[in-house]
């Protein structure tokens, strides 16, 4: 073979080897005989520089080449100071609630359920809790010393122009003028402060019972509810002249609210009654009717007509 011959073919021999060693180094091992194997980083965070060794999965773990990522010590711990821990309170404490009626006295206590708080859902303070049940008779509250002590029926109105009435030694709020002409007109009203109020705790959630209502102690005691006030039903037969009228048992609570008219008798229905200004009027269910003439009264000829004075005649609502 000649010289230019023998060179061609040691360079194809060189270049074949060298193509061999390219496509070799690109393959990667396979078996038992990989030691080491280096992937990249996953997610958008593979900058250059450097990539993340992790060790070979399957029967690929031998040793001589992993490298374990480098582990961080812990974190100290911070522990509470000498001082005590932190209570976080995520609930929030009634700032009103109403409650009902008092029970009868079972072994010297009277209780009561709370029927509105607000606002919903809220927790009821320990005092608010406290209130829901009292000794019987009411224990009044110590006077606190230099403040007058005002009695039962007594009207306050505080520097808020709101007023009050004292029963049973506490305060039930009077909701409007109306209400205060009704029950106690003529009556003083008495300018006091804050301090004098605040030993007055108030009265929430009484009904109001309507006029011509019929109500029953725990005395066993009957009234007639009048312009406001209770006008006492003496006997079963002044009683007699309301049958088939409902009788609402009531506690001491409720019947204090109402003044009591004294000295008034009681008419039955049908009853004739002239006042001072020569009107006469019939009695129907404990109220009055006008007798409007001489034609009208003729209906009732042969009946006695009973004069009584003015106050009488208001005891009775006016049909």
């Amino acid at each position: 073979m000649n010289q230019p011959n023998k060179l061609l073919s040691t360079l194809l021999i060189i270049v074949g080897v060298l193509m061999f060693s390219v496509v070799f180094a690109q393959t990667p091992p396979s078996g038992d005989s990989a030691n080491v194997i280096i992937t990249p980083p996953s997610g958008d965070n593979n900058n250059t520089g450097g990539t993340s060794p992790t060790p070979p999965s399957g029967d690929n773990n031998n040793t001589g080449g992993i490298v374990n990522p480098p582990v961080m010590p812990p974190a100290d711990n911070p522990q509470p100071s000498g001082g005590g821990s932190i209570i976080l309170y995520l609930t929030t404490p009634c700032s009103n609630v109403v409650y009902e009626e008092w029970s009868a006295p079972i072994n010297g206590y009277q209780y009561r359920d709370i029927i509105n708080q607000i606002p919903a859902g809220c927790n009821f303070t320990a005092s608010q809790q406290e209130a829901r049940s009292r000794k019987y008779p009411p224990v009044v509250n110590p006077q606190i010393l230099g403040v007058k002590d005002y009695a039962d029926g007594s009207l306050l109105r505080g520097p808020d122009w709101k007023i009050y009435v004292i029963i049973d030694g506490r305060k039930q709020f009077v909701k409007n003028w109306g209400e205060l002409y009704k029950k106690y007109e003529g009556q003083k009203i008495n300018n006091v402060s804050f301090e004098v109020l605040a030993q007055y705790p108030q009265i929430l959630g009484v009904k109001d019972y309507a006029d011509g209502s019929l109500l029953r102690g725990l005395d066993k005691k009957v009234y007639l509810i009048v312009y406001g006030r209770k006008l006492r039903i003496k006997n079963l037969k002044e009683l007699a002249n309301y049958q088939g009228r409902e009788i609402n048992d009531v506690s001491y609570e409720v019947l204090v609210q109402y003044p009591e008219v004294l000295g008034v008798k009681v008419y039955a229905t049908g009853n004739l009654l002239r006042g001072s200004d020569k009107k006469v009027y019939l009695i129907i269910d404990g109220k009055r009717k006008l007798i409007k003439n001489l034609q009208e009264l003729i209906n009732y000829r042969g009946r006695e007509i009973i004069n009584v004075d003015g106050r009488a005649l208001e005891s009775y609502p006016l049909i």
